[in-house]
């Protein structure tokens, strides 16, 4: 589970992770004087609006989906999770249910 402390409505948040995803953060580790998980150029910074495009625009290319939207990503990944036996971490809770067959 990744924990934030706060997000940008001023709440804390956790977000279930899968288990390559928590190896990947695992394997990144802190590093001293800097709170971010990516970081970017200058020591206690995050990466640059630019960056994060630029890394964008290669995923979408290396997809084969120059034109997906992260919003588009979050809502197919919701909507797996939606169909799937396994939702948030948890074993088909309401709402989540199996996947029909």
């Amino acid at each position: 589970m990744l924990k934030l402390p706060e997000t940008t409505n001023g709440r804390s948040h956790e977000v279930p992770l899968v288990g390559r995803a928590r190896e990947v953060l695992s394997s990144i580790g802190p590093q001293a004087g800097n709170p971010f998980v990516f970081i970017g150029r200058q020591p206690g910074t995050s990466p640059s609006v630019a960056a994060i495009d630029q890394a964008w625009r290669r995923i979408r290319l290396a997809a084969g989906a120059p034109d997906a939207q992260l919003h588009d990503v979050r809502r197919t990944v919701g909507s797996w999770l939606a169909q799937s036996a396994r939702c948030w971490g948890r074993t088909a809770p309401p709402p989540c249910r199996p996947p029909r067959a």
